[in-house]
């Protein structure tokens, strides 16, 4: 049992090598996610490389000097002659210009806001919304909210959910609040990281959502019609697999009853 072990990197190496998963690769969210999940892992392994670059201050330096972690020293010089081109130099001072825009920065350090909510979850004994997920992320006992652009926005947001609603009008919802608010992105809402997923309404009409709902409702029960199919197909393979060996069994005794009894035929002699 290894759930004591505080971090993935207690783990021995033969176990991190075992594997642990069954991932059902023809469920089209189940692809989306690893791909997700690689590309951020890719991302955070080429940015890590870079910071350890950038602690050398001669270039010459960092080239001969390649993390330990990176085994193919052609690799490390691959990634040196990028970051040392005129065209890499000036999108890291575009970069830095952009981080210092942002209005707030989060304060749940290296978790993911998926596992931050999941762990939210387990100490409330209930879901958390994307609203009580952004108060979460963005405050610590010590300071509170990160800075007054996440203050005004967190205040914002719970305006929208408490406001008195008008006959016939449903209340906003909080991940309504936060496409308000926040703005959201093709892939995300805006200061909730790359787990929650903007809602549907912006992008069209309410017809339009329900169409390309129905089609995802008709796209998973042909799915999962197929997935039975393939499992009756596989039982009636295995009954004709067991059926034929049977008969073979049969065969191969009838062959030695019908050889025993030439054996015992009468003599010439």
């Amino acid at each position: 049992m290894q759930l004591p072990l505080t971090r993935w990197l207690a783990l021995r190496i033969s176990i991190m090598n075992q594997e642990h998963f069954r991932v059902d690769l023809s469920k089209r969210v189940v692809n989306k996610f690893i791909e997700q999940q690689m590309q951020i892992s890719f991302k955070q392994y080429r940015s890590d490389l870079h910071q350890y670059y950038c602690e050398f201050e001669d270039p010459v330096e960092a080239r001969a000097n390649p993390p330990e972690r990176l085994t193919n020293p052609e690799d490390w010089n691959h990634l040196c002659d990028r970051w040392e081109t005129p065209e890499w130099k000036e999108i890291t001072k575009k970069n830095k210009k952009n981080r210092a825009k942002l209005p707030f920065n989060h304060r749940a350090g290296s978790k993911s806001f998926l596992q931050l909510q999941h762990e939210l979850k387990i100490k409330e004994g209930s879901d958390i919304g994307p609203v009580d997920l952004f108060g979460e992320s963005h405050y610590n006992e010590k300071d509170g909210l990160v800075n007054d652009n996440a203050e005004d926005a967190y205040e914002n947001m719970q305006n929208l959910i408490k406001a008195p609603t008008q006959e016939g009008c449903e209340p906003v919802t909080q991940p309504e609040a936060c496409r308000k608010v926040l703005g959201d992105r093709p892939d995300h809402v805006k200061g909730l990281g790359y787990g929650p997923q903007p809602t549907l309404c912006k992008r069209g009409s309410s017809s339009n959502v329900t169409s390309s709902t129905l089609y995802e409702k008709e796209l998973e029960k042909k799915v999962e019609d197929m997935e039975v199919e393939m499992r009756e197909m596989k039982t009636e393979n295995q009954r004709l697999k067991e059926s034929v060996s049977t008969w073979e069994d049969r065969w191969n005794e009838i062959s030695r009853f019908m050889a025993g009894r030439q054996g015992d035929g009468p003599s010439n002699n």
